[in-house]
């Protein structure tokens, strides 16, 4: 599919994976892990009192390392954390109802 290696290249480089129903143009994807990414310290400290109530005291720079990488269901409003790496059972997942990340809800540990 033409277009895809650079989906998947860009994906890579920005460290977020994008899941949409539809294939997103190069520039969405892109638009919103910069997005993401700007707004990642706003969505540690909206987390941060939930995983240390969980799992125990950690500095700010250690949640943001063990969260791993995201994955954005642009779809359903919410991000997800399969691979974080504060243990080897729960999944992290928020919502979020708008295209910058400043407007988050439902912080939820599964597992």
């Amino acid at each position: 599919m033409p277009g895809m290696k650079s989906l998947e290249k860009n994906l890579r480089e920005h460290g977020v994976n994008v899941r949409l129903a539809i294939l997103p143009g190069l520039e969405q994807v892109k638009t919103l892990s910069e997005k993401y990414n700007a707004h990642l310290n706003f969505i540690v400290e909206f987390m941060m009192p939930y995983i240390t109530k969980v799992f125990g005291t950690f500095s700010f720079d250690e949640i943001k390392e063990k969260l791993g990488k995201p994955v954005i269901d642009y779809e359903n409003g919410r991000v997800n954390y399969f691979e974080q790496s504060f243990d080897d059972t729960h999944i992290f997942t928020f919502e979020f109802s708008d295209d910058e990340f400043e407007d988050l809800q439902y912080f939820s540990i599964d597992g």
